[in-house]
């Protein structure tokens, strides 16, 4: 048993399998990876917490959500008289006999995550789904091949629980997906809390949110859902964890400092395309993997030889940001705006775009160009 204290959810305990994962050198890189990228450095400074200690914390809340669902519904079917909508005995062994597929997935569900996945996902949209890829995701897994509690047939699990193209190759793939990934799944209401909370919001009383789950059989399949049967608190709950996200998006996620180190290093993004030092086709091999943690990252852009990318990599360094000179924004679903600034300046494939209405503006104001940058988030 191998025991580790959070901050969040207090000490958490991880069986031989998850330790073997955690040891392993592979995951231990996401501890070199922020969550919230370059927020800690921008306006929260307690927001340095990384992207392994969210899975960890991942890992712990699946494990719950799964043992408190089961106990619940073993009760249920001892005690209710209709059962035609839950699972049965057989399919709840079933369930529970995998749980170590489970919190492997959970562990590894952000494998794939490099330095400010998020910025490069909105920008570099082709670049982002090579990251995301089937074939990336399996690699990712593979290497942990030398695990001998992790065997091949936890880590086939594994690839089968996080790709949706392989779900039908296990049973409760679908079902672990969403307890993982869901909208109130564990990664959620994980990384809800840990923002909160590392941010100086405060510790969130969630009252153990995976009480108020229920695997229910939805056609033939078994799925997990609310529980409202005696009350309406799980209702309360959804509220809280959505409003605290909804506050965490306002207040962090889109900070005005810390969008303007992502427009920053949005264009240093853009300045390496312009130049063809990678490309397109293999951005992944030739420049995501060969800084896949926060530190060489910022070296890259800062050690750079050319003159921009070297300016922004040092300005960030030492948090000189750019300056909001004018935001365009949309009101609502149907304002023009929207899909004016879509289709225009978000993408791989328009970042020409920006370079020439930069361009313009620096020839209206008479300013040199590479103090402007054109963001869209």
């Amino acid at each position: 048993m191998f025991k580790q204290n959070c901050n969040v959810h207090g000490f958490l305990y991880f069986n031989e399998i998850e330790e073997e994962i955690i040891r392993h050198p592979e995951f231990n890189r996401l501890a070199d990876v922020k969550q919230l990228g370059y927020a800690y450095k921008a306006a929260y400074k307690g927001a340095t917490h990384s992207r392994l200690a969210h899975s960890l914390g991942t890992c712990f809340l699946s494990r719950e959500i799964v043992k408190d669902t089961i106990l619940k519904n073993r009760e249920l079917l001892l005690k209710s008289k209709d059962i035609r909508n839950l699972p049965n005995e057989n399919e709840l062994n079933e369930i529970e006999s995998q749980i170590n597929s489970l919190s492997a997935a959970a562990l590894l569900h952000d494998i794939n995550h490099v330095p400010y996945s998020h910025l490069i996902q909105h920008n570099l949209l082709r670049s982002y789904e090579i990251i995301l890829s089937e074939s990336g995701f399996e690699n990712r897994i593979d290497n942990f091949y030398s695990c001998k509690k992790f065997d091949s047939t936890h880590r086939e699990n594994v690839k089968n629980i996080l790709i949706k193209s392989r779900h039908r190759n296990f049973k409760y793939a679908g079902l672990f997906h969403e307890i993982i990934r869901g909208d109130l799944g564990a990664s959620t209401l994980d990384f809800v809390a840990r923002d909160h909370l590392k941010c100086g919001f405060g510790k969130l009383d969630l009252d153990r949110p995976y009480d108020s789950f229920l695997f229910v059989k939805v056609r033939n399949k078994v799925r997990i859902a609310l529980d409202i049967r005696l009350n309406t608190f799980p209702l309360t709950m959804v509220y809280n964890i959505l409003f605290n996200r909804f506050k965490l998006a306002q207040r962090v996620y889109f900070h005005r400092t810390t969008t303007a180190a992502e427009a920053m290093i949005g264009r240093a993004i853009r300045r390496l395309l312009e130049l063809g030092e990678t490309k397109r086709d293999n951005i992944l091999n030739d420049f995501i993997l060969k800084n896949e943690n926060d530190y060489r990252f910022m070296c890259f852009l800062e050690d750079h030889s050319d003159s921009i990318i070297k300016k922004i990599g040092s300005a960030l360094k030492t948090r000189q940001l750019y300056d909001e000179a004018f935001t365009l924004e949309w009101k609502t679903e149907d304002d023009p705006i929207r899909p004016f600034l879509c289709e225009n300046f978000i993408g791989e494939d328009n970042f020409m775009k920006c370079k020439e209405l930069e361009q313009a503006i620096a020839k209206e104001f008479d300013i040199a160009e590479d103090r402007i940058i054109i963001f869209c988030h």
